[in-house]
This record gives structure tokens, sequence and C-alpha cells, in this order.
């Protein structure tokens, strides 16, 4: 009976391990926030705040809401003439300061350098 709880009891612990391991696959917010420049040269930047806010464009025109769930990074940008939003989903990557955006609904991947 021993031997069956220890088994039982050690599963359990690798089960919550690998589940942790994958819930947590993407930078923390903190990561996130700040200024990043499109790596292209152009002027278009992100700029995330601390209170999932931020701004977007070549200006900074475009305000939007964001989180990071699951490991993906969740934009949504209000639409005030639909009283409305559009939800995007981005799996997420930051490595030496580059922040590299992969969406599987555009089919596109950019990537851009902190400032």
């Amino acid at each position: 009976m021993k031997k069956s709880f220890k088994s039982l009891a050690l599963l359990i612990v690798m089960l919550f391990a690998v589940i942790t391991l994958f819930a947590c696959g993407g930078p923390s917010e903190d990561e996130l926030v700040g200024t990043w420049l499109w790596e292209d040269g152009s002027e278009w930047i992100y700029t995330f705040n601390a209170d999932g806010t931020g701004v977007r464009g070549n200006s900074g025109a475009i305000t939007f809401e964001w989180s990071i769930v699951r490991g993906n990074l969740h934009i949504e940008t209000p639409i005030a003439i639909f009283d409305d939003a559009i939800s995007e989903i981005w799996d997420v990557t930051i490595e030496d300061d580059v922040l590299t955006l992969d969406s599987s609904q555009l089919g596109r991947t950019y990537s851009y350098i902190r400032q």
C-alpha cells in the first residue's frame, strides 16, 4: 500500500510540474512593459504600460489594452464607432531585448527592439 501511495504522489508531483511548465511558457507582463521599435527601420512602435494599457503606431496614436494569458499576448483595440474591440492573440518571446510577435491569425511574425 505504501509503495502504491508513493507512486501516486510522485505521479501527481510530476504532472503538476509539467502543467506549470506549459502554463508559464511566455514572458511575464513585467518583461513586456516598455517601448519597442519595429526592427525593419520604420517608426512603428509598441508601448506597453504596467497598468495593461498601451499605444502603437507611427506616432503612438492607436490605444489598446493588453495582458499575458497562458503565455500569449492578448491585445484589445477599441473601435469607438462600433462600440466594440478588435481582439488579437500573439505568441510572444523576448530574447536579448528583442520582442518577437507571431500571429497564427494573420500568418505573420514581427520583431521589435526594446528602446
